[in-house]
């Protein structure tokens, strides 16, 4: 059975452990090294103070002896005081300086020497009798100092073993099972289970793990439901768009295909183009330098916005296709794919020749048809100076009769008489008028009745009402009518105008008179006379009367297929309605 591998890392139970006993190593030897110096200090403070007191204690012993000069006695006391293991010397001297005792151990380091006077009172008076000089070693007390260091040492090493192996059960046993559900967790996550609980970990410590993983668990989930749906929506668009989508090596074949590139090129299914198109450039293309040319542009400007090509399908069919495509490179900037879009545009192209052919045709009609009006604006041309000749000369023919009439009426003194005469010249003024605005325009279809009523009326008035007693109002809103319309209505106007001014203000009698002409949404035309003066005798019936003039007026109504009505109170009102002339 193969031995598992052993994690990479490090191990928290070992770093925890070694920390802890670093630690209280580090404590320990400091504790240590502060008691040492504690006893060191205290032990030579106790030295010094046995100095003190040995040297004290010779001093007060060897007064007597040194003051009776007994040598035995300062010898038995002195030795008494030298087996002290402690004494590494001890001189004692007589008041001339004389050496009376001295005695001296062999000791390594450190020594405290101590000396004093001895001194002999008799009564008031004191002397020197002496002198005592004592060294202490601290060999002994550095002896039980390295015993007592070595005694820690052991302590503090048994400590740290106990520590030690305390720790990494503790540790083991308190973080080893929430690692372990940690991990577990990890794994399960890494494996794509995102429903784990959580709360199984033991430990409070450990509560805003639960919360992160409770939250990472729901963010996954969320992100893995939207990178479903995203996927599900973008599958479809692939699956179902009617444009073809590929990518492509630089070599030739098809690395992926969607189903509608595989039914442009006829194919069955995206798998069977494929593994089918194995040289894309000798199979397709139908001018294999084309996709040549294709890269050419991709390498120099990384994407290419339309291309119309021509491809081989599967049955060998040619048809026209719309490329957009795009070029992929590697880390080092070497194109390796290629990826697109591409419509079957033959339908179009088809439709662009015919359209083609079509213009071609139309184009070929339109020169013959600018041949014809060509052809026919030269009649026109003709047609327009023949009727300018024609209501030119009509117009002067005219001109002419009336002016005869206005020879003859010269000729005449009967006033009645001279009236016909001018009431015919008028008429025949009011129709050379509208053929001289024939003449004088390039439409001879219709004509400005406005300016016409405007001339017509301004010229009766001067014939017949020079002295401004009576307003003149032209109102027109339907301002062109044609010839067959315009001149029995310029007629009519000049005969209710005239008979107005002639009869329907006497006596110097002021008023107005006002000409309309109006049309409206059936296509039906009004024109009216009306003035503000006597009326009408009630006897006359305007309809059946022996005047010309009304007669002339009923005539020509009947000729504009109309109607006409009479008001006669206050002053006189004509109306006048008839259908619009279509032209």
């Amino acid at each position: 059975m193969p031995t598992p591998a052993k994690p990479e890392g490090k191990s928290i139970t070992r770093s925890l452990t070694t920390g802890i006993t670093a630690t209280v190593l580090i404590v320990s030897l400091l504790a240590v090294a502060a008691m040492y110096n504690a006893v060191s200090h205290f032990s030579k403070k106790s030295l010094e103070q046995r100095s003190e007191e040995i040297t004290a204690y010779l001093i007060g012993a060897l007064e007597s002896p040194l003051w009776e000069i007994s040598e035995k006695q300062i010898e038995l006391t002195a030795n008494a005081v030298y087996q002290d293991e402690s004494v590494a010397s001890l001189t004692v001297k007589d008041d001339d300086g004389k050496v009376v005792f001295s005695r001296s151990k062999k000791f390594q380091g450190d020594l405290i020497t101590r000396s004093g006077k001895i001194i002999h009172k008799t009564g008031n008076s004191e002397s020197v009798i002496g002198e005592v000089s004592v060294s202490l070693a601290q060999t002994k007390y550095h002896s039980l100092y390295h015993l007592l260091f070595a005694y820690s040492i052991i302590v503090i090493l048994l400590i740290l073993a106990s520590i030690v192996i305390v720790t990494r059960f503790l540790i083991r046993y308190t973080l080893r099972r929430p690692l372990e559900a940690l991990t577990e967790i990890a794994g399960r996550y890494a494996s794509g289970i995102y429903d784990t609980d959580s709360s199984s970990i033991p430990y409070r410590e450990f509560l805003p793990f639960n919360k992160v993983l409770a939250q990472m668990a729901t963010r996954i989930d969320e992100q893995i439901r939207l990178a479903r749906e995203a996927e599900a929506r973008y599958r479809g668009i692939f699956e179902n768009t009617i444009e073809g989508i590929f990518q492509s090596t630089r070599e030739g074949r098809f690395l992926m295909a969607n189903p509608a590139m595989a039914r442009i090129l006829g194919y069955d299914s995206p798998e069977q183009l494929i593994s089918s198109v194995t040289d894309i450039q000798q199979q397709l293309y139908v001018n294999s330098e084309d996709r040549e040319e294709i890269f050419s542009i991709l390498s120099e400007h990384e994407v290419l916005t339309e291309r119309e090509i021509k491809f081989h399908r599967k049955d060998k069919q040619q048809i026209w296709v719309l490329l957009r495509a795009r070029l992929i490179r590697d880390e080092k900037g070497k194109p390796i794919q290629l990826e697109g879009l591409l419509a079957d545009i033959t339908d179009r192209k088809l439709a662009e020749e015919n359209l083609h052919q079509v213009y071609k045709s139309l184009e070929q009609k339109v020169e013959e048809r600018t041949a014809a009006n060509r052809q026919l604006q030269d009649a026109l041309a003709e047609r327009e100076v023949l009727l300018k000749e024609i209501h030119h000369r009509v117009k002067n023919n005219l001109q002419i009769v009336s002016s005869l009439l206005d020879l003859q009426t010269n000729t005449i003194n009967d006033d009645h008489t001279k009236g016909y005469f001018l009431e015919s010249r008028n008429r025949i003024h009011a129709m050379a008028m509208i053929h001289e605005m024939l003449y004088q325009t390039s439409d001879f279809v219709v004509i400005d009745f406005a300016r016409y009523l405007d001339r017509l009326t301004s010229t009766l008035f001067q014939v017949y009402e020079p002295g401004g007693r009576v307003s003149r109002t032209v109102d027109v809103h339907e301002a062109d009518l044609c010839l067959d319309e315009a001149i029995p209505c310029g007629l009519i106007v000049n005969e209710l105008v005239s008979n107005a001014l002639k009869y329907a203000f006497p006596d110097d009698r002021e008023g107005g008179l006002k000409v309309g002409l109006y049309g409206n949404d059936n296509d039906m035309i009004t024109l009216t006379v009306e003035d503000d003066g006597i009326g009408l005798p009630a006897s006359l019936d305007y309809r059946e009367t022996e005047t010309l003039g009304l007669q002339l007026v009923n005539l020509l109504v009947r000729q504009l297929r109309g109607t006409i009505e009479l008001e006669s109170t206050p002053g006189t009102f004509f109306r006048i309605q008839f259908p619009k002339n279509q032209v």
